[in-house]
C-alpha cells in the first residue's frame, strides 16, 4: 500500500494543489476547508481528515500504523493476532454530520459493505482478497490482504513513462482480473492507475471495488449518476446498460497513459473531458 497521498484544496474559490498533507496542515487553514485526495472525486472537511489515528485494535486485528488516506477514510497496516499475518484495514470514517443524516450514512455504509461482499465472492491472483468486515463505534472496517508494493499511479509519477514490456505485463494481469469478474457479471467501474497495485515481484492486483456494479444483484441499483474518476470514464459510464466493456475502455486509457506519459482526453472542466471522451479520438502522440 502506498502512503504518499496528496490532496487538492478548495481555497479562495479555486482548486489548488495537490499538496502533501503535512504542508496543508502547516497552512493554518480552518477545519471546514474542503480537501480532496488526489485520484478521488470526494471532497471532505479538513477537520475530519485531521483526526489522527487513535485506533489500537479492531476485533482480533492489532493496528500498527496508518499507511494511506482516501476520501472515505484511512487505510492501516494491522496484524491478525490469531493467524499471525499482516493485513490492510480499510476504514469508512464518517463525520458526525453524515452520521446524523440517516439516508447519506446508510448509502455510504451500503456501498462500503457491498465492496466487501463482492470481494468475498472472488478468489483470483490479480484481485486483492478480503478477509473480514467489522463495525466499531459506528465506523466500518474491511480487513483485506496486505499488498506490499506501490500503486501504478505512484510508479507512473516516479518514472513518467513505463517501458512497454512492463506495461504489457501490468495490463495483462489486469485483463486476467477483469475477465474473471466479467464472467461473473461484475463491473468494476473505476479502473485507474491508483486502483492497480504493483507488488514487489511485478504482479499487478486490482483494488478498490467501492463503486462496483454486480449485474447479478438488484440490491445496489444504478441511478444513472456518473461514478469513477472522470479521466478514465467510458462514454457509457453513467448508463444503466453498463457492462464489462466499460472497464476495458478504462483500461485502454490506463495503457495509453503509462506508455505515453499523458492522458488521451483532457480539458479544463469535467464537461469538456466528458465531451471529448464521448466524441473525440485520443490525442495522437
Amino acid at each position: 500500500m502506498s502512503s504518499n497521498v496528496r490532496y487538492y484544496i478548495y481555497l479562495d474559490n479555486k482548486v489548488q494543489g495537490p499538496h502533501d498533507l503535512d504542508i496543508i496542515m502547516s497552512m493554518g487553514l480552518s477545519g471546514d476547508t474542503k480537501v480532496c485526495p488526489e485520484g478521488s472525486t470526494e471532497w471532505v472537511e479538513l477537520a475530519n481528515l485531521n483526526s489522527r489515528n487513535t485506533l489500537d485494535k479492531i476485533g482480533k486485528y492489532k493496528v500498527i500504523q496508518e499507511i494511506g488516506r482516501g476520501g472515505m477514510g484511512s487505510v492501516y497496516l494491522g496484524i491478525d493476532e490469531v493467524l499471525n499475518r499482516n493485513v490492510a484495514i480499510k476504514e469508512l470514517k464518517t463525520d458526525e454530520n453524515k452520521k446524523n443524516d440517516p439516508e447519506a450514512y446508510s448509502t455510504l455504509v451500503r456501498r462500503f459493505k457491498r465492496e466487501a461482499q463482492i470481494l468475498a465472492q472472488l478468489s483470483h491472483k490479480n484481485i486483492v482478497a478480503v478477509y473480514d468486515i467489522i463495525e466499531k463505534n459506528q465506523d466500518q472496517y474491511i480487513i483485506m490482504e496486505y499488498l506490499n508494493g506501490k500503486t501504478l499511479e505512484d510508479i507512473l509519477e516516479q518514472e513518467k513513462i513505463i517501458p512497454i514490456d512492463r506495461a504489457i505485463k501490468y495490463i495483462s494481469d489486469v485483463c486476467l482480473a477483469l475477465d474473471y469478474i466479467h464472467k461473473r457479471n461484475i463491473v468494476h467501474r473505476d479502473i485507474k492507475p491508483s486502483n492497480i497495485m504493483i507488488l514487489e515481484d511485478g504482479t499487478a492486483k486490482v483494488t478498490d471495488f467501492g463503486v462496483t456494479r454486480d449485474l447479478n444483484s438488484a440490491t445496489m441499483t444504478n441511478d444513472g449518476s456518473l461514478v469513477g474518476t472522470i479521466a478514465y470514464a467510458s462514454p457509457e459510464q453513467d448508463s444503466k446498460d453498463l457492462d464489462g466493456r466499460s472497464d476495458i475502455f478504462s483500461l485502454g486509457i490506463v495503457l495509453y497513459e503509462i506508455v505515453t506519459g499523458q492522458k488521451p482526453f483532457t480539458g479544463d472542466t469535467i464537461a469538456a473531458v466528458l465531451l471529448k471522451i464521448a466524441t473525440k479520438d485520443p490525442k495522437k502522440t
